[in-house]
């Protein structure tokens, strides 16, 4: 998303016109003060949070650097994990760390930075590096059989996905490492970064160069991997044809279409790379990664189906103690209490089925947690729920920067605001994100870069050029530094980066917002810059953000009883209208968002009921007697 107040603006957009729509109203004066009062601030939703990703110490290593680092027999990791972090990225210092402390030191590791600080990479990396060491041992592939696309022939018997492959003694089919994860939302979050990492193009070629067309095999098991049954059951086989055939055509259809886009194309498999076609295909021939959560390991080891993956991975681990079985535990502070005992029995039965003690030099415990600290506590807990205390535990803040950091893009509100005039004058019209390819767009990252203090070089993207020009105003420091604010911990209070309501930040960076939007247009065009700049070709952006929406349900709208009210917007019109006033202005008076007693007129305030087929307004409330009279009130008269 490049432009996340424009998106803000365009969904705001859309749900008034959905509640215009779902419930008219039959007085057009009506109708637009309604409009109005619904465009007001925190009445259909508030404005978005921004939350800019920490910046955390570096560790003065890119991959290339780091692996060249690492023992000889590691050292193809920066080949097998390139497309897992970019050469330009630097890894953090906590990053770095973990993969020494698991590849170098043989510890466990629990990994307890925030949100946005690389975890995954902490564990993945060493994953990476055990793999990219282990395969180079492995026999070459041989061809696929011509009838490998089975689903492709209606009177085709199944083939299983990799039975043509065969690895030998030292490279057969096991499982190498089981990620864990207490939601399967998150399951799915890995399986794209997965993807990225081990079927992209230049780690194909990588692997059909010097793993002799091996592939990394990884799979998702869970309840959404296809298929349940037996693969001897008929219709089961049926399913899964057509499972595949349309997953096959999803993937063709998306690469074909997308082919420049690794956002979506990662979104969809590759059928002819790593990921695991079925469940049937990883019970037969296991995955070196499997990713999982509890409750379907749980499962897998109370069946017979599902017993082969361990009888192979135990068969595997006996041919050479230098096999090594990886356990991940994601969100670890989320097993504790009774869950986190049940959880802790799993793993030891799954220990048990692998033939692998607690305190075997064969398995490697990685975890992330949130809360996990290098106490006795946590190492008490660590100890109880793994069973073994041979832990590294690490951990890092993100940097703060200045508090004079803020001012730093002030004197460029200008050129900011000029960008998004340029980029896309009226964030609502079209109802569209603008397009970053466009050459008006590209010209506009060239003079915003040049107003920035350092203009494009001639052969230079525009995009890597204004991410240049960004880097130099210091803008993620500044967007950051905007951010700051304190928090507590214990007894303790502490400065940290939090998400910020972006109409605030936009009076912190460049002064008051004279414009009453959600967002000022030199705010919009500072976001649109940090979302369409990259530090390299494909490259990431200079501040990646986070955008946080929320948007109410609106259930009730109250109203003026008293139609002659001096303060309602429509009373004009129902003046200057005339005898045709009523039909225009309705018979009520102001409308009110918030529920109270009376209007600022002295009017009864009561619920506003609307019919959905004609668009005639009503009044609603409870009656009550006063002497001879009855009367509505808003509220119930004995509570």
């Amino acid at each position: 998303m490049h432009d996340l107040a424009g998106a803000y603006q365009r969904l705001n957009a859309v749900y008034r016109q959905y509640i215009e729509s779902a419930f008219p109203l039959r007085y057009r004066n009506m109708a637009e003060e309604r409009r109005a009062l619904l465009n007001g601030a925190d009445i259909i939703a508030q404005p978005p949070l921004l939350e800019p990703a920490p910046v955390y110490p570096g560790s003065g290593l890119n991959l290339a650097q780091a692996g060249a680092q690492l023992p000889p027999e590691y050292r193809d990791l920066p080949s097998l994990a390139q497309e897992l972090l970019r050469p330009e990225v630097q890894l953090y210092r906590h990053q770095w760390d973990s993969l020494q402390a698991v590849i170098r030191d043989g510890q466990d590791l629990v990994v307890t930075t925030g949100t946005g600080s690389g975890k995954t990479e902490c564990f993945l990396l060493p994953l990476l590096a055990e793999l990219a060491r282990e395969s180079a041992a492995w026999p070459a592939s041989p061809p696929a059989p011509p009838g490998r696309r089975w689903w492709e022939s209606p009177d085709a018997g199944r083939v299983g996905q990799w039975a043509h492959t065969g690895r030998n003694a030292q490279g057969q089919h096991a499982l190498r490492g089981m990620i864990l994860y207490p939601l399967n939302s998150l399951v799915e979050d890995q399986l794209l970064r997965l993807r990225r990492t081990l079927d992209s193009a230049p780690v194909h070629q990588w692997l059909d160069a010097h793993r002799g067309g091996n592939r990394i095999t990884f799979g998702r098991y869970t309840g959404a991997a296809p298929v349940s049954g037996r693969p001897d059951n008929d219709r089961a086989v049926a399913r899964l044809r057509e499972r595949l055939a349309d997953m096959d055509n999803e993937s063709r259809e998306v690469r074909r279409e997308y082919s420049g886009d690794d956002d979506i194309r990662y979104y969809f498999p590759d059928m002819d790379g790593g990921e695991m076609w079925s469940r049937w295909d990883m019970q037969e021939t296991p995955p070196d990664l499997l990713i999982t959560n509890y409750s379907m390991l749980n499962i897998m080891l109370m069946r017979n189906l599902e017993a082969g993956m361990f009888g192979q991975t135990r068969e595997w681990l006996k041919t050479d103690p230098a096999n090594k079985f990886f356990l991940i535990v994601d969100e670890l502070h989320s097993y504790r209490g009774t869950p986190g005992t049940e959880v802790a029995y799993i793993l030891r039965l799954l220990l048990q089925r692998l033939g692998l003690a607690v305190d075997s030099p064969q398995l490697v415990i990685m975890a992330t947690s949130a809360s996990v600290t290098d106490t006795a506590e946590s190492r008490k807990f660590l100890r109880e729920f793994f069973g073994r205390d041979q832990f590294r535990i690490i951990s890092e803040s993100p940097e703060i920067p200045p508090a004079a950091a803020r001012q730093y893009l002030r004197p460029h509100a200008a050129a900011f605001q000029q960008f998004a005039a340029t980029v896309q004058a009226d964030a609502l019209e079209p109802m569209r994100p603008p397009e970053p390819e466009s050459d008006t767009t590209k010209q506009a990252m060239r003079e915003l870069a040049g107003a920035l203090g350092r203009p494009s070089s001639d052969g230079v993207e525009p995009a890597v050029g204004l991410a240049n020009a960004l880097l130099q105003a210091q803008a993620a420091d500044a967007l950051r530094s905007a951010c700051v604010s304190p928090v507590r911990g214990g007894d303790a209070e502490r400065e940290a980066i939090r998400p910020a309501r972006v109409d605030e930040l936009g009076r912190i960076l460049f002064g008051d917002n004279p414009y009453g939007a959600a967002a000022p247009d030199a705010m919009r065009g500072l976001l649109l810059a940090l979302g369409m700049a990259r530090q390299a070709a494909g490259g990431a952006s200079p501040q990646p953000v986070r955008g946080h929406f929320f948007f109410h349900n609106v259930q009730n709208m109250w109203a003026c009883a008293n139609p002659q009210c001096a303060v309602a917007r429509h009373r004009e019109m129902r003046s200057a209208a005339g005898a045709d006033g009523g039909k225009m202005a309705g018979p009520v008076g102001a409308l009110h968002a918030e529920h109270r007693i009376s209007c600022d007129c002295g009017g009864r305030v009561l619920d506003l009921i609307v019919c959905e087929v004609c668009g005639d307004v009503l009044l609603g409330g409870y009656r009550s007697q006063a002497g001879s009279a009855e009367i509505l009130i808003a509220d119930r008269p004995d509570l």
